[in-house]
């Protein structure tokens, strides 16, 4: 038969046959099909996105104007009439001087209140800033 093997011994008729080769293992049984991928877990939806940032607020400003109105750099308010021609110290510090000179407001002779509307006579004696002068100094070495 195939695959067999016959060895003959010396003077002796008898033949002998090798054992056939070993069968392979039986195959394992087919595994039943896997199911399905389960779908992924859904994502959570997206974090809205940031507010914009907040503007900066306004650098600070001083204002001057009109019969001298003045408003400073921390919003402070105040008015002054100083003496006509005269000269004023109106900022000094180590590092800056603002000095104004006033002179004689020329106006209509009447104010308006802006929030009643009513008009009333100006002092004759107003003054208005004419003139400013303004200095930068740099600060003593220690």
């Amino acid at each position: 038969s195939p695959g067999s093997r016959n060895f003959l011994f010396a003077g002796t008729s008898s033949v002998v046959f090798s054992p056939p080769p070993p069968s392979p293992p039986p195959s394992p049984p087919p595994s039943p099909p896997s199911p399905p991928p389960s779908p992924p877990p859904p994502s959570p939806p997206p974090s809205p996105p940031p507010p914009p940032p907040m503007p900066s607020p306004p650098p600070p400003a001083a204002v001057i104007r009109s019969d001298p109105h003045l408003v400073g750099l921390h919003g402070q308010r105040f008015d002054f009439t100083g003496v006509v021609g005269r000269y004023y110290s109106l900022i000094s510090d180590f590092s800056i001087i603002l000095n104004a000179k006033l002179d004689q407001a020329y106006t209509t002779g009447l104010y308006m209140d802006r929030e009643s509307a009513e008009t009333y006579k100006m002092r004759p004696d107003g003054t208005w800033i004419t003139e400013v002068g303004c200095a930068f100094t740099e600060p003593a070495e220690p």
